[in-house]
């Protein structure tokens, strides 16, 4: 025999999870929503029936933004490169709505937020509510273009957050071809007088 089999296993050797961590908040969370509702044991089978239809229902609903979520982060992580507004367009898959206030971030930037401040905080695309982060900085001085009726940390991560990144990777690349090229000039002028 090659291998040897144990039939013997003790409780001991063999150690269960106390509980899945996924299933546990999904017990958790239809709890809360349940308990949000106000059903309870003592109610009818199909008002239960009807209340765990409607948790169900949320709890998909919450997984499906929890999909969109991280299928950004996975957006956000691959873009890391200079890209054009089509390509973010397709990837964040915006709307008309969303092209318009991207058209007006990126005016912003170049006028107003990359003359001020070169370089960004790291962490900067972080979405945070405090007055010292740059998404609060950027709603407060946007509020006449961004729509009222949205959610603005949903903006922020698919349209404010990567137009801003694409923007200053473009005003970067084009100031460095600029500098590249005026003192590209002026060496070849310095050699020539240099040669005479």
């Amino acid at each position: 025999m090659i291998y040897k089999e144990e039939d013997d296993m003790s409780d001991s050797d063999y150690k269960e999870e106390d509980y899945d961590e996924e299933e546990d908040e999904d017990d958790t969370r239809a709890e809360h929503l349940s308990a949000k509702r106000g059903t309870s044991q003592g109610k009818k089978d199909t008002s239960k029936m009807k209340g765990n239809m409607q948790d169900m229902i949320d709890l998909c609903e919450y997984r499906e933004r929890e999909i969109k979520k991280l299928k950004l982060e996975i957006t956000k992580l691959k873009s890391q490169g200079r890209t054009t507004k089509q390509k973010l367009r397709e990837d964040y898959q915006w709307d008309g709505d969303d092209a318009i206030l991207a058209d007006k971030v990126s005016d912003w930037v170049k006028t107003y937020l990359f003359p001020r401040y070169k370089f960004l905080k790291k962490g900067w695309m972080d979405y945070s509510e405090k007055e010292d982060s740059l998404s609060s900085f950027v709603k407060k001085k946007n509020a006449a273009s961004i729509p009222m009726s949205s959610d603005y940390r949903d903006l922020w991560d698919r349209v404010i957050c990567p137009t801003i990144a694409n923007k200053y990777i473009t005003i970067r690349c084009n100031l460095a071809n600029d500098i590249r090229a005026t003192y590209k000039g002026k060496n070849e002028t310095i050699m020539s007088f240099v040669c005479l």
